[in-house]
């Protein structure tokens, strides 16, 4: 994380926003004057300098003005607990909330932040109320909510998908190539019927293994060298989270433990299942040997540039063509969107599939709570129109009349395209849509105004299938908030230490694969997975954090 200058409070900001230190603080100034703070919300200023449309529309139905404070998503925690610590909260703040606890406990116990829902009614701010009615577990599930809501959880669908090279499959599936894959694969000469059955398809399953392993080995790009993987992810290993959940597990959730209670999927036989798969990936040379250091920029990179042939990414198809495009210049848009498929995270053994997703929310907004009552009621009232359907669809139609028009009952676009061919969306039109960030994050992949957007909006309708959340979010215990962290960090680091060590690699029988061959476990890697697994249930109290939560649970319940 980049560390900020210890004298500094608001000096990260003022590099975006030339804005003084002593202006963080909130309370001051004018009622209809509100100070925000949050990340990459920059360009809200311009906004609000030129009174955009989204921004005009805001202010015209709460009378609010904003003053803006910005920094950049690196700098955003350390500013957020130094804003805190020097009591200089803005009026309104982006926080992760409960899902960075230490801080938001901290916040709700010190008195900074509103107790929202005592606030807020079915007859005042009816809109807020309604939205914070699906949250209502968070009262319970947090040890420390005191049985009330403090921050106002932000709209979030899953917006990940798998990507894979169309055109790499349609090369493998030419007549002699795919004979000669057969060939090696059955050890004889396929039958015509074969040639049919087994061409290569988009892995909906088992067939994963099969096509990154054919990327890697058969030239899909037919340039006649051996420079092709089939998957890469990133450093961070939050990528492959897909393979876990495939195994029946999670990733960094508590899941069922069979017998009733939960345990941490982090120490599941689920998870030790797709480490070893994942390790045979990495030690047969299917994973780019880079994605140990990789950032999640590079692996997309890769798939561009014709180096890897699927990974998992955001649903930004566009931003995946442009990136084909620049390492592919003669290609037109259509062309290259032809050439790349946005799917669902390949099935388990048992069917199941999934991406890591969030409770419908992932950050929160808080309200600072030594404001005023004038400044408190104004916060509510822009937090209230933006849960209103009309701001709701600002973020995604954007302004009728300025961004689109009204034919026959449906909205078209009034934006055209930019530059390089593509649909302009409110996201790209509007300076003042990063306050989208205070409602809806995942508001632009369903415009309707997008080029690729019957692809996109698909894709995020089938994501809400499989996000896959825990069967009850956000429980958070004493021992959990004070032990997660540690016990997230830990399972990481000795994950990447086993996937990439050669040792715990076994090579699994040969033949047709299989969900029985799919994997298998060498004595050092069993070994090494029970070391892990004494460690992090003692050293880092996994077992007492376990033992807590399925308490917890059961008095809820």
């Amino acid at each position: 994380m980049t560390k900020l200058a210890k004298a500094l409070v608001c000096v990260t900001m003022a590099v975006f926003l030339c804005l003084p230190a002593a202006a963080c603080g909130g309370g001051q100034g004018s009622p209809d004057q509100l100070s925000i703070f949050g990340w990459s919300l920059a360009s809200v200023q311009t906004a609000q300098k030129t009174n955009t449309p989204i921004y005009a529309k805001i202010k015209e139905n709460t009378g609010v003005d904003l003053k803006v404070h910005s920094v950049n998503s690196a700098a955003f925690d350390e500013a957020l607990n130094k804003l805190f610590n020097m009591r200089e909260l803005t009026d309104l703040f982006i926080t992760y909330g409960p899902e960075k606890p230490a801080l938001y406990e901290k916040m709700i116990k010190d008195g900074a932040i509103l107790p929202v829902s005592d606030y807020v009614s079915e007859s005042k701010y009816p809109n807020l109320y309604k939205h914070l009615q699906q949250y209502e577990f968070l009262e319970d599930n947090l040890y420390y909510a005191d049985g009330k809501q403090w921050s106002i959880p932000t709209n979030h669908s899953l917006e990940h998908a798998i990507y894979v090279r169309q055109d790499w499959i349609n090369n493998l599936n030419q007549p002699e190539k795919l004979r000669t894959i057969l060939t090696e694969e059955l050890g004889r000469t396929p039958t015509g019927e074969e040639l049919e059955t087994m061409k290569f398809k988009l892995p909906d399953t088992l067939e994963f293994y099969r096509l990154a392993r054919a990327f890697t080995e058969h030239d899909p790009d037919g340039n006649g060298q051996h420079d092709t993987y089939g998957y890469t992810g990133a450093s961070d290993m939050w990528s492959e989270n897909w393979i876990y959940i495939a195994f029946s597990g999670g990733y960094q959730q508590m899941v069922p433990d069979g017998e009733g209670g939960y345990t941490s999927s982090d120490a599941s036989d689920s998870a030790k299942q797709a480490i070893a798969f994942i390790n045979r990936l990495h030690n047969e040379g299917i994973m780019h040997p880079d994605w140990q250091t990789d950032t999640f920029s590079d692996k997309q990179d890769k798939f561009c540039q014709d180096k890897v042939g699927i990974i998992e990414a955001h649903c930004w198809f566009n931003n995946i063509v442009t990136g084909y495009i620049s390492a592919h210049a003669d290609q037109s848009i259509e062309e290259a969107s032809g050439r790349i498929a946005m799917i669902a995270p390949p099935a388990g053994p048992d069917g199941t599939r999934g991406i890591l997703g969030h409770p419908g929310f992932w950050t929160a907004v808080c309200i600072n709570a030594n404001i005023g009552e004038a400044k408190i009621e104004k916060a509510l009232t822009l937090m209230d129109y933006l849960y209103s359907p009309e701001g709701q669809d600002l973020f995604v139609y954007g302004v009728e009349g300025e961004n689109y028009k009204v034919e026959n009952g449906e909205k078209v676009s009034l934006m055209g395209k930019n530059a390089s061919g593509f649909n302009y969306t409110v996201a790209s039109y509007d300076a003042a849509y990063p306050l989208s960030a205070f409602c809806n994050w995942t508001a632009d992949y369903f415009s309707p105004f997008a080029t690729n957007a019957d692809r996109i909006v698909a894709q995020m309708e089938a994501a809400k299938t499989y996000a896959t959340v825990e069967e009850h979010p956000m429980v958070q215990t004493p021992l959990y908030v004070k032990n997660f962290e540690g016990m997230i960090s830990f399972a990481e680091e000795s994950f990447m230490d086993m996937i990439t060590s050669e040792a715990n690699y076994q090579e699994p029988a040969g033949g047709t694969v299989t969900w029985e061959n799919l994997y298998s476990y060498s004595a050092a890697f069993n070994e090494s997975w029970d070391a892990y697994i004494d460690k992090y249930m003692g050293d880092y109290q996994g077992k007492a954090t376990i033992d807590e939560y399925n308490e917890y649970i059961r008095n809820i319940a």
